[in-house]
């Protein structure tokens, strides 16, 4: 048996979105992430499996378990598992993201820096959520920007008037 660390990703639905989930996870598991306004969660655990497959049917029936006693719904829409030596190696050493600012990713989309702050203002496109604010802008990672722009449909000119 080997031992496998597993990040089991929720969308959450009623009551629970908007709050920190009660009651508490079992002990060994821990909500890493809890962001209401999107309705999303992630939880880790850790569980023991001769193979991967295993692991994250574990992971996942663990997880699903811990969290029928939240309210409302909470469905699993992915699952990350790797094995627990791995996971403490890429923890200890984590991979480097590639980042860019609002003058960075306006670059990417081959619009100006105003542009981008009025996307990223406009809810309706789902524009990427900032890694980071800073002083001045925010800090996106280059693949988000990328992926906003393959399916962005670009529109020219001004809005008709409402009458």
């Amino acid at each position: 048996m080997d031992t496998w660390a597993a990040t089991v990703r929720l969308n959450i639905t009623g009551p629970a979105s908007q709050t920190d989930p009660q009651p508490p996870l079992p002990e060994g598991m821990t909500l890493e992430q809890h962001d209401p306004q999107h309705d999303r969660a992630k939880v880790n655990v850790t569980v023991q499996a001769p193979d991967l497959a295993s692991a994250v049917n574990a992971a996942v029936e663990a997880v699903t378990d811990a969290v029928s006693a939240w309210p409302g719904t909470a469905t699993v829409i992915g699952a990350e598992v790797l094995r627990a030596d791995e996971a403490a190696r890429l923890a200890a050493h984590p991979e480097p993201l590639e980042l860019v600012d609002d003058t960075g990713a306006a670059k990417l989309l081959g619009v100006t820096r105003q542009r981008v702050v009025a996307l990223a203002a406009t809810p309706s496109l789902n524009f990427p959520r900032p890694v980071a604010p800073l002083t001045r802008g925010h800090v996106y990672t280059v693949s988000s920007i990328k992926a906003f722009d393959s399916r962005w449909t670009r529109t020219t000119g001004r809005p008709p008037k409402n009458r």
